[in-house]
Order: C-alpha cells, then structure tokens, then sequence
C-alpha cells in the first residue's frame, strides 16, 4: 500500500514506537508502514508497507536490527482491533452445561444464556457505532485492520500468491475481503465461520481476476456488492450514502442498518480516523 515517508529522519525516534522482530508473526498484516534504524546514516528506513507482510525468511534476514519501528499513527488502527476482538469474544462465546444431574436447571436455568442472533446484530452495530465519522463514513484499511483481527491470518500460501503476482491486486482483495466480511455482519450473518469462508472466497475471487460473480446466492451478491461499492468509493472512504440511492434489495438493507447507525447510534461530532493527512500516512 503506498505510503508517503519512505525514510525518516533520526529526529523521528521520540514519535516511534518500538516492536521486537522476534514478535511479529509471519503473514499478519501490517498496522501501518514499518521502518528499521539504519546506524551508519541515522535514518529510519521502511521494510514493509501497511497491509503488506512479513515472510518468515524476511523476519529471519531482519533479525539482527533487533526491532522495527512504528509511527505513532498505529495508535489509531488500536481501536478497530480492540472492538474486533471484543466482538469475536462474543460470537465465540458458549454457555456452559448445565449437569443432567442438576434437579435445579429446569427450574433454575443457567444465568449466563446464549445471545439471540437479533440482540447479536444489535450488539454490532452499537459497539461499531464509534468506528464511523458522525457522517457514517469509515475507510477500507481501518475496516481490513477490524476484519483481520476478527477473521484471522488468511492463509499464507494465498496471501503470497497474490502479492506475488500483482501488488496492486493483492491490496484489492485485502480491501474487498474485508469490506464484504463487514457487510455481511451489517446484515446480521454472525457465524465466525461463515464470515472467515466468505472472506477467502472474495480475497481469491479478486486476487484471481474473477470479474463474473453468481448471481443466484447471497453471498456471491455480497462479493459482487463489495466489489462495486469499494471501486466507486476508489478506496478512500466507504459511505451510507452508496447504498441508499440503488435499488437492489442487499444495498436497502445495509442502507437501512446504516441509517440507524447514522442518526441515531454514532456518537454526536465522531470522527473516524484516516489514512490521509498529517496524523495519517498519506499525505493530502
């Protein structure tokens, strides 16, 4: 993904955060751009973009500095993991059972219940409600930091196949994946499962070039739906305002999640975080 500072000065340090190389995990996704400090002209220079990742051999040849650098900007991709793991916490969770020995369960059932799939798509869409501008506006690389964490690491031989062949593509399919993923919960699918499948069919749908979906299931409608609205948004911020004027039954159903969300769940003056500008990594 490109980035604006490809190297930065020794006067950087007091806004870097530090991570062991030793801790980063092969193939995760990367919350920002990452530098190492080069000694002999006291520089910091980037090794990895945002959303790109590390390979094993990489981490192994990048030992030897010891740790990478972060910008301050990190801090705000924090937030969209922290929900996200909040949230798969909760689709993760499984009320204990009760014991057949028990004469009390039936008339004493169990405090801790399941949520029902309503109360679940409720919970969703309050505890997302912060992510977004006042403006329900949120862009796809806070939305692929929130899948991630939510779905997991896509499998490694994918994700390098893709990279491999088209850079530009593989940021695509990073972008649609997770776009249709966060659709899908908008609309109430909360099955772990379900969401992690129908991200790596949208991610080798892209990064393959399948430009014809299936029309006839939703989740192919899903994919075909992610993929136009991410173009038209051309990956700068996703918007209420798409879905409302088409006419197409999906589209009315986020746009009607998303007008809750806008008038009445996100927080008064909210800002969503950005990329773009001072606080970001793109200039602009």
């Amino acid at each position: 993904m490109n980035f604006s500072n490809r190297k930065l000065p020794k006067e950087a340090t007091d806004s870097m955060r530090t991570c062991p190389i030793e801790s980063v995990a092969p193939y995760a996704l990367m919350l920002s751009p990452i530098y190492v400090y080069m000694k002999l002209n006291e520089k910091f220079v980037s090794v990895k973009a945002p959303l790109d990742f590390f390979e094993p051999e990489e981490l192994k040849r990048l030992k030897p500095f010891g740790e990478f650098f972060i910008p301050a900007f990190a801090d705000a991709a924090l937030p969209y993991q922290k929900m996200a793991r909040s949230l798969k916490q909760l689709l993760s969770y499984v009320p204990p059972e009760s014991s057949a020995k028990d004469e009390s369960a039936e008339k004493y059932p169990p405090a801790a219940m399941a949520p029902s799939s309503y109360e679940l798509s409720d919970t969703f869409l309050r505890m997302t409600a912060p992510l977004w501008g006042s403006d329900a506006r949120i862009e796809p690389f806070f939305v692929a930091v929130f899948v991630n964490e939510l779905c997991g690491v896509l499998p490694a031989a994918e994700l390098k196949r893709a990279r491999d062949q088209n850079v530009t593509v593989f940021e695509r399919a990073v972008f649609a994946s997770s776009w249709v993923v966060f659709l899908a919960l908008l609309l109430g699918y909360l099955n772990l499962e379900y969401l992690g499948a129908l991200r790596l069919q949208a991610f080798i749908c892209v990064a393959d070039g399948s430009t014809g979906v299936n029309p006839t299931g939703e989740s192919h409608e899903l994919v075909s739906l992610a993929l136009i609205s991410l173009d038209h948004s051309q990956s700068k911020a996703l918007t209420a305002e798409y879905f409302e004027v088409r006419s197409d039954r999906l589209s009315q159903k986020i746009a009607s999640r998303l007008h809750r969300l806008k008038f009445r769940l996100i927080p008064p003056n909210s800002v969503a975080a950005s990329i773009y500008g001072a606080k970001g990594f793109v200039d602009g």
